[in-house]
């Protein structure tokens, strides 16, 4: 099987806002005028490629970006050094298959070029997409924050992943590219993110892990504990 990473062709952004919103309540709907200007202020929009196939995409923004997002500015409050992930969308025929694992070795990539120590998203805690993060935390991925949508219908946890040094990959049609690189080993590292109220955050949510935990088994819920300061 051959995974590949390109940019988002304008040919498949109808069936890239079509993934997306099939995605909901994971991500947010997008009617077209707002796919395509989400689309034009994002700096990387990806792809990832199965065999030859469209599977999964990427939208991801540098901190400096004009994105009117709660999430978004949430960590631009924070820190100025990081690739934020705004969505991971792919196909429920590709899942498993290592489409959203390249994706976000794509954006660690990018982020390690950039030099900047940190890639950054959310994940939905209310309502819960429990399966996200577990997968989040086996990539290596750990809670800085939590946000909450004010009549709330609506919670996620903020995570942040440590930049490591990628390796070289392949793109579509298994020649060397080189912004599809492959994630390597999981390091942790100190930053700037926490606020006053981060540590009774972090506890919630980490009851929250820690109880889906105890469902699907494996390993203790995240590893050390990430101090952004």
């Amino acid at each position: 099987m051959t995974i590949g990473i390109e940019p988002l062709a304008a040919v498949d952004k109808v069936w890239a806002r079509a993934l997306n919103n099939a995605a909901v309540p994971a991500v947010n709907d997008l009617d077209e005028e707002a796919f395509a200007a989400l689309c034009a202020i994002a700096p990387s929009v990806r792809v990832a490629w199965v065999d030859g196939h469209l599977a999964g995409f990427m939208v991801g923004f540098w901190p400096d970006a004009p994105y009117d997002s709660d999430n978004y500015r949430w960590f631009t409050s924070r820190s100025r050094r990081f690739f934020y992930v705004d969505r991971i969308v792919v196909d429920p025929a590709y899942r498993g298959q290592g489409a959203a694992t390249a994706l976000y070795a794509d954006a660690e990539a990018q982020a390690h070029a950039a030099g900047f120590p940190t890639i950054a998203c959310e994940v939905n805690i209310r309502p819960r997409n429990a399966l996200s993060l577990l997968a989040h935390r086996r990539m290596g991925f750990v809670p800085v924050g939590t946000g909450h949508k004010a009549d709330g219908s609506k919670s996620v946890a903020y995570l942040c992943k440590a930049v490591t040094a990628p390796r070289n990959s392949r793109g579509r049609h298994g020649a060397p590219d080189a912004a599809c690189l492959t994630l390597t080993a999981s390091t942790l590292l100190l930053a700037n993110f926490a606020k006053a109220d981060f540590f009774g955050e972090f506890a919630a949510l980490l009851g929250v892990i820690r109880s889906h935990h105890r469902v699907v088994g494996g390993q203790p819920p995240f590893g050390p504990i990430i101090v952004w300061r």
